[in-house]
């Protein structure tokens, strides 16, 4: 199925669909491919002087030019076909990044932190390298300068300057998403979610001098905040933990656990917009928990959903903030996203993208026992790129008023090239507090206030530093 010569007008110009192949082959042996975007985001494709444009041609090794026949169609060619699909991929990727720009007027508000409880007496921090599976470049941790970390839990009436400040700044991140769910009148209330992934929190791209230091926390403060300095990164689960220690352990811990196995799609449309699919097949295909997302279709036990990706237009992440444990053996990101969970407030060309995501590949998705057998991804059809595929086995432990998940994942990610890498495996672990879903979530969403909410975020903060103390791994 192919896009409406009405929809093409509106979006590309003036030109009609071309039965070209999205890549093949010529008589004297280039890969020839094209590939469409929307008017406006032309010249941002192009860039200053042809800057971006000419950035993707050194990046991938195809030669990228305008089409003279169509305004709004770049010509790709290259020696390979892997250079074909990457530069058709890092137009879209542009494409995305530009309509990120113009449609959402919300940036994340990026914050790092650290929890000085478990620090020597002198306070005082250093550098450790550690060694990531598969990476050439040198990642480093904090943790503390001299003697043995104390541990000493976080208070609720005591707690440490960082993370005060921390929550000062979630409170007036909620204050805005308050503010402008009040100015929609209660009609359309915001939807809000909280939670945190628990991984590593690394930093790269430090020189020599530094590496050797020995910091305060209001010095690394500085550094990490202003931008400048070093590259950081949240590694997100750890590789090497043996997950039925883990299991047990929080077994152990927990008063219910509930187990599932998910599966998560990813693509690229020809918009410039990502459309992800979450497909559930529940231990219990009664659990309400499952079904209330349940959006566009029932295939056996499987149910294909509509993830957050899926509603990138009117979900946005408000708050993204790094917690660092020094002295722990793992750190945490804490997430504050606001938006309208309400597909209608698609535009009738993303329906349509969507109706044709769901035709040509999602319906044809069958279940095998436990597993689901993916159509092949040329079934795809023209200007659609699939961005990943992945495999969750999660278990969900219920410890005091706190859900832990643990979600064992297998994912193959397609953005590398027409060859897509073998499988990867991590795994994830995150923690939601049931108090505050609750009231986030109760009348609609209408009645809750920052002065309600922040109190839970600390509490699952002192939940993370201090309850979890059976919690010992490494990258």
């Amino acid at each position: 199925m192919r896009m409406s010569d009405q929809k093409r007008q509106r979006y590309y110009g003036d030109q009609k669909s071309s039965e070209t192949p999205r890549s093949s082959r010529d008589q004297v042996g280039k890969y020839r491919g094209h590939i469409d975007v929307p008017r406006r985001t032309m010249a941002g494709v192009i860039g200053k002087k042809g800057h971006k444009i000419t950035s993707i041609t050194k990046e991938t090794g195809a030669i990228v030019t305008v089409s003279p026949h169509f305004p709004n169609r770049f010509l790709v060619e290259a020696e390979t076909e892997d250079s074909v699909y990457k530069a058709r991929l890092a137009i879209i990727l542009t494409v995305r990044q530009i309509r990120a720009r113009i449609e959402n007027p919300f940036q994340a508000r990026r914050e790092f932190s650290i929890d000085p409880q478990w620090l020597g007496d002198d306070k005082q921090i250093r550098l450790q390298e550690i060694l990531v599976p598969r990476c050439d470049r040198k990642y480093y941790r904090l943790v503390p300068a001299t003697g043995t970390a104390k541990r000493v839990p976080m208070k609720r009436a005591t707690a440490s300057g960082p993370i005060d400040n921390l929550l000062s700044i979630a409170d007036k991140v909620l204050k805005e998403i308050r503010r402008e769910s009040d100015e929609r009148e209660h009609t359309t209330p915001l939807q809000v979610d909280v939670w945190m992934h628990l991984g590593l929190k690394l930093f790269y791209d430090i020189n020599d001098g530094d590496v050797e230091s020995v910091f305060f926390i209001p010095t690394l403060l500085d550094i990490v905040n202003s931008g400048g300095k070093w590259n950081t990164w949240l590694q997100s689960g750890v590789a090497e933990l043996n997950i039925d220690q883990l299991h047990q352990l929080f077994k152990d811990h927990s008063d219910t656990v509930r187990t599932s196995v998910r599966y998560d799609v990813a693509f690229y449309t020809p918009l410039g917009q990502e459309r992800r699919f979450k497909v559930w097949m529940p231990s219990e295909s009664s659990d309400d928990d499952f079904k209330e997302d349940m959006a566009s279709c029932d295939n056996g036990s499987a149910f294909v959903l509509a993830g957050p990706g899926f509603l990138s237009t009117t979900i946005n992440s408000r708050l993204i903030a790094d917690v660092a444990f020094p002295g722990r053996q793992f750190d945490c990101r804490f997430l504050i996203r606001a938006g309208v969970k309400d597909r209608s407030r698609q535009t009738e060309d993303e329906k349509k993208e969507d109706a044709i995501l769901i035709e040509r590949f999602c319906e044809k998705v069958e279940v095998s026992g436990e597993d689901l057998v993916f159509p092949p991804v040329t079934n795809l059809p023209e200007g659609y790129f699939l961005h990943f595929k992945r495999r969750c086995e999660r278990k969900s432990y219920t410890i005091q008023d706190f859900e832990l998940i643990t979600s064992c994942e297998t994912y193959v990610d397609y953005t590398e090239g027409v060859v897509p890498p073998a499988n990867q495996e991590k795994i994830d672990l995150h923690v939601h507090s049931k108090a505050c879903e609750t009231l986030l979530k109760a009348d609609g969403g209408h009645s809750w206030t920052p002065n309600d909410v922040v109190p839970l975020l600390r509490d699952m903060l002192t939940f993370v530093e201090s309850e979890l103390h059976f919690l010992d791994f490494h990258a």
